[in-house]
């Protein structure tokens, strides 16, 4: 499983989170234990097939300005992901980005711009939120139920696709 959520501005200022949840059906994730490197290889690599998106702000032309990456296996439970990334939390503020950690069975990966690092405990939080979205709402079906979904969020609210 990979878990993405990016905060990204588009070339007009306007800023939004988008989350992506991807899984890994066709046995395309490392057989090993996990590591950092494997964490990186899943997420620049082998990031599996896009199963549902949370979507703020259309893609195309945006620039992300920090991003968290979780890597799992798909049959990892929430409880030991939602876990990690609390133990994570507390390593934060840090001085030095990217940070990539594994904490028990969950690869983490967490990135900003230089200038949102004196905040980036409250940008943890956000798209640790969005993580969160993407993942329960995937949570009650199937694996492949939520395949080519996707989530719209306006001012009126959150739609589906």
């Amino acid at each position: 499983m990979y878990l993405t959520a990016q905060k990204v501005i588009s070339s007009d200022n306007q800023t939004g989170i988008n989350a992506f949840l991807h899984l890994h059906v066709n046995g395309s994730f490392p057989n090993h234990p996990l590591d950092e490197k494997a964490v990186i290889m899943v997420t620049e690599e082998r990031t599996g097939i896009l199963i549902a998106e949370l979507i703020e702000l259309t893609p195309g032309g945006n620039r992300v300005t920090c991003y968290l990456d979780v890597v799992a296996s798909d049959s990892t439970d929430p409880t030991d992901i939602f876990r990690a990334l609390d133990q994570f939390e507390r390593m934060l503020p840090t001085d030095i980005l990217p940070i990539v950690k594994v904490i028990g069975n969950v690869g983490i990966r967490l990135n900003a711009d230089i200038s949102l690092w004196d905040n980036i405990s409250q940008e943890f939080k956000a798209l640790r939120d969005h993580i969160a979205k993407i993942f329960f709402w995937r949570a009650p079906h199937s694996r492949l139920s939520g395949v080519g979904h996707r989530f719209a969020h306006s001012e009126s609210g959150t739609s589906t696709t």
